[in-house]
Order: C-alpha cells, then structure tokens, then sequence
C-alpha cells in the first residue's frame, strides 16, 4: 500500500475512532486515551539491521502529540539524531 494512501485511511480511522493491532492504547480509569503509542511496522523499516531480533525500543513523539514506537534498534542515538534529521516536528525521544 503506497504511504500517502495509509495515511488517508488512517485518518479516517482516527476520526471514526476505529483503532486496529497496529498500535496500542492505554486507557485512565475514565476510559478517555491517555497515551496512544503507534508501532512502526518491519515493512515501512529501512535498515536491514531493524529486522534481526535484539536491540532496545525507540520512542518518538511528534509535535502533534503522536508517539511512534520503533522496536529492534540496535544504535538507538544515531537512529533518533536520523529521525530528528528527517523529521523536524519530532520534539522528544527517548528508548527503553
């Protein structure tokens, strides 16, 4: 599926408030979303490295306030410094 056709249907998904397996939510006690973090699929991943199993999980958070999950990072501070290079409404990273 091309890029620009997975945004649209995620977009419409998000207004519809249909969620799917490809993210995660954590719901507080008024079941309102308190944090939504997005898992970033093996196929979308360009660095061969991102497929083999081991490494820790970097987390990106975008200025619109969505959270990107990347698992199997192997050198997590150069994939964040490549990401903030690539993407300038990343305000915050961090792994775990």
């Amino acid at each position: 599926m091309v890029r620009e056709e997975y945004n649209s249907i995620f977009k419409e998904l998000l207004t519809q408030n249909i969620f799917f397996l490809s993210f995660f939510v954590v719901y507080c006690d008024e079941l309102k979303i308190r944090t939504m973090a997005f898992k970033v699929a093996d196929e979308y991943r360009e660095n061969p490295m991102s497929l083999r199993s081991g490494g820790v999980t970097v987390f990106v958070k975008e200025s619109s306030g969505r959270i990107l999950e990347y698992d199997k990072v192997k050198m997590p501070w150069r994939y964040i410094a490549k990401l903030k290079k690539e993407n300038p409404d990343i305000i915050k990273a961090w792994w775990k």
